[in-house]
């Protein structure tokens, strides 16, 4: 299970409460660091709205998580299905161009391409899709630190 820490900046009246993160630590080696918008934002500093299930209050730190079987999926989405239907699409368009006698190489190039294209329009659309459903969404998993403001109160009510 992936995790990462954060604050929550906001808790609004629908039991949602939003957290601001920074950038993981594997995003320092990574290639597409400065293009990546994981969740929603370029800055180094991302926000997300999530289900407040543990309570958590403006000021908390807490621990975000993913199920590895989702993050796994995501990952394998957006950067292995691409490279197969390019390779499917050379294929077919090496097939198409000997069944009408035209230039294999040239063909195979543009079905990759056009291929390729394809497989990312559609990724933006079915990841329009995927926003919408909580097994593809970060988790507030517990609170690890509380606001100083909670911590007043739990003072208070023990002495």
């Amino acid at each position: 299970m992936a995790t990462e820490e954060g604050y929550v900046f906001k808790v609004t009246n629908n039991n949602t409460a939003w957290v601001r993160t920074q950038r993981m630590k594997t995003c320092e080696h990574c290639e597409t660091r400065d293009e990546c918008q994981t969740m929603g934002s370029k800055l180094e500093d991302m926000e997300v709205e999530l289900p407040n299930h543990i309570g958590a209050d403006v000021g908390d730190r807490v621990i975000l998580s993913m199920p590895t079987k989702s993050l796994l999926y995501l990952s394998f989405l957006m950067y292995v299905a691409p490279i197969l239907v390019m390779i499917v699409g050379g294929i077919l368009g090496q097939e198409f161009a000997k069944y009408y006698q035209m230039d294999e190489t040239g063909f195979s190039v543009l079905f990759s391409l056009l291929f390729f294209a394809l497989a990312l329009i559609s990724i933006r659309f079915y990841s329009n899709v995927m926003t919408k459903n909580d097994k593809y969404k970060p988790r507030l998993t517990r609170v690890v630190h509380q606001s100083a403001y909670e911590q007043e109160e739990q003072d208070c009510h023990l002495r």
